[in-house]
């Protein structure tokens, strides 16, 4: 997804402009990552599990998630850097994308959460619940409204076939 280069409207006195509410989803994004990595090395306060099996089992939700990623990406491609607008001609359906409507975001989220399991981090934990996941949330939310607008049908029936974050075991896929 990427911004719209189309033509732009003064915003109304007192109002944020359009450019910043297509952005702000890609900042407070930004900003819950930044967070989530800072506290899981910044913050003495550790969950008290044994060291060891955190490393592994971390390291290993870091690479499923990273793994998911790189796939998403690898099938997304160029449109995968931007805002909420989206920059393909078609709605993209195939490889991780027919079992899942945001892979790319899913995939973050378990590399983090990875991380504050690596890092055994109560403060990485808990950010990942109060602040990344949220994010995400609002943040896909914004681009399957633009994706509903472009798209349409197609877009709606897609979107009932497939998972929000998740793969679906069966029928409908709201979040």
């Amino acid at each position: 997804f990427g911004y719209d280069c189309g033509t732009r409207i003064a915003p109304a006195r007192g109002s944020r402009s359009p450019h910043m509410r297509r952005a702000l989803p890609t900042i407070l994004h930004g900003v819950s990552v930044v967070a989530v990595c800072t506290l899981c090395f910044a913050t003495r306060a550790r969950v008290p599990f044994p060291s060891l099996p955190a490393r592994m089992g971390g390291s290993f939700v870091i690479v499923v998630g990273a793994t998911l990623v790189l796939w998403a990406v690898s099938h997304i491609r160029a449109a995968v850097l931007g805002l909420s607008e989206p920059r393909r001609a078609s709605l993209l359906t195939s490889g991780p994308y027919r079992l899942m409507r945001h892979p790319i975001y899913a995939g973050f989220a378990l590399v983090l959460l990875g991380l504050a399991v690596a890092t055994r981090s109560a403060a990485g934990l808990a950010a990942v619940v109060a602040l990344l996941i949220p994010s995400e949330i609002y943040r896909a939310r914004e681009e399957e409204k633009a994706l509903r607008r472009r798209f349409g049908s197609e877009w709606q029936a897609y979107s009932r076939r497939t998972g929000f974050f998740l793969p679906l075991s069966s029928g409908g896929g709201r979040a």
